[in-house]
């Protein structure tokens, strides 16, 4: 009697381990029937790998001569991901970021120190509190917008056909709208919420960057208009 327990029992939860492993494959394997369930499941897998890719390009921005080199390997990454192709994150990120490191340490270094530049004049101008100081802070804050929209433009310069300088000019020019839109997006969304509220960046980093990111990505692909 008490084997037959002992072999009943095993039965059963061998028969309950079944069913777990059943429902855990067709919940994990099984493919949504309609639309909205694709989209939301593809919308969440994007979302997740773009916040893996603003925690890898905070990581690697922190020797500040790495930051354009970090956003040159985020923007392509997440243009590929934007495009639908299958990314690695870490591989392809690091990859990109390896690859254009040499090329972008001495723009970093220039970008870091027009900022730098920019900013502090913008600071003495506006504590000085008169008119032309006040002319002066706007100027400033005017460089500071132009050297971020330059930033921004980085990535597209470095991977079109076009090498002089007068081409590269007027592609910058064809992308200023873009570039614009993109950079109002960037403050707004992922600028505000840090000013705001310090403590934010877990937020920033899961949700407000990568919606940001996608963002950018889309606006300047010029190659998909292109083709």
């Amino acid at each position: 009697m008490v084997k037959r327990r002992h072999s009943v029992n095993n039965k059963k939860v061998l028969r309950i381990i079944r069913t777990v492993f059943i429902l855990k494959r067709n919940f994990l394997f099984s493919q949504p029937k309609n639309r909205f369930s694709l989209f939301l499941l593809s919308l969440v897998s994007t979302l997740h790998k773009q916040a893996l890719l603003g925690v890898l390009f905070v990581l690697t921005s922190f020797p500040l001569f790495t930051m354009l080199s970090s956003w040159t390997a985020l923007f392509f990454v997440s243009k590929k991901l934007i495009r639908g192709e299958e990314i690695r994150a870490f591989k392809d990120y690091f990859s990109l970021f390896f690859s254009s490191f040499k090329k972008t340490i001495l723009p970093s270094v220039v970008f870091m120190l027009l900022f730098a530049a920019g900013g502090y004049s913008a600071w003495v101008y506006f504590s000085l509190s008169t008119p032309l100081s006040a002319v002066g802070g706007v100027l400033c804050v005017s460089f500071l917008l132009l050297s971020a929209l330059v930033f921004l433009f980085f990535p597209c310069g470095v991977s079109s056909k076009r090498t002089n300088f007068f081409e590269l000019f007027d592609l910058f020019v064809l992308l200023l709208p873009r570039l614009a839109l993109s950079l109002v997006f960037v403050l707004l969304v992922s600028g505000v919420p840090l000013l705001l509220l310090p403590f934010s960046l877990p937020l920033v980093l899961t949700l407000c960057f990568p919606l940001t990111n996608m963002i950018c990505a889309f606006l300047l692909d010029k190659e998909s208009d292109e083709e």
